[in-house]
């Protein structure tokens, strides 16, 4: 008997769920069910009196938790949304029916349909995809969109992004607000005051930019305040998945 959630009131952003029934390699499956007895597959979220979690099942396996406050929020953006984290690094998504998406081309065309500001696409020397990657950046520019290839000593990656000034594409000054918003509610005060001060000078930076500068911006230093706000914003990330690890 698969251990139910139903009582949980887990309400899906994004619902890759399949039937339990059809599929041979059901056993293979975890135990996780959303409130309609299916295997829960996909971004749930459910809503406490002060706190908000956002869930993520692969396949009917818990993945992770994000745990962060209610706040009245003022940014939002197309290209900002639950989905574009089905595209983390490890994650390849089953469809309905149990079928692995093809997250080569369904990245890039988020990016192509303005529902993600930027994807990064790698691929080792030496196999199929490489060419597949290189055909990636046929279309890619010929929708305009910006691209950058870079090369190490087993693989290629290849950028993709859209063009734009940033200050345009998003709204940085409600960016700011949830984020001053969220670190307010979630931290202690000696802390809350350092990482606000970070957050601060890093969307500030942002004005007067464009998307296209920062293609590589991979070059920043990793675990920095600065990397994860980067990080979030351009591969469209919610702010809530950011404000877990600062």
């Amino acid at each position: 008997m698969p251990i139910k959630t139903a009582k949980l009131k887990l309400t899906p952003s994004v619902d890759l769920g399949f039937s339990n029934s059809g599929l041979a390699w059901q056993k293979y499956l975890g135990r996780g069910r959303d409130d309609n007895d299916l295997v829960a597959n996909g971004i749930y979220h459910r809503v406490f009196q002060k706190t908000e979690h956002t869930i993520i099942y692969v396949n009917g396996f818990f993945q992770s938790r994000y745990i962060y406050p209610l706040i009245e929020r003022r940014f939002s953006s197309v290209m900002v949304n639950d989905y574009n984290l089905c595209f983390v690094g490890g994650w390849w998504p089953n469809d309905q029916h149990g079928i692995c998406i093809n997250t080569y081309t369904g990245h890039l065309d988020r990016v192509i349909s303005g529902q993600k500001p930027m994807a990064w696409l790698s691929a080792f020397k030496g196999r199929p995809s490489v060419q597949e990657l290189r055909d990636l950046e046929l279309k890619a520019r010929s929708f305009g969109l910006a691209t950058s290839f870079t090369e190490t000593d087993d693989r290629l990656s290849l950028a993709v992004c859209r063009k734009g000034k940033l200050a345009e594409l998003f709204d940085l000054k409600a960016l700011r607000a949830d984020y001053i918003n969220f670190l307010a509610n979630t931290s202690q005060v000696g802390y809350y005051r350092l990482v606000t001060k970070e957050v601060i000078n890093t969307i500030d930076s942002l004005n007067g930019t464009t998307l296209e500068q920062y293609i590589n911006w991979n070059t920043e230093p990793e675990g920095s305040t600065r990397y994860y706000i980067l990080t979030g914003l351009l591969l469209g990330f919610p702010i809530e998945s950011t404000i877990s690890i600062l």
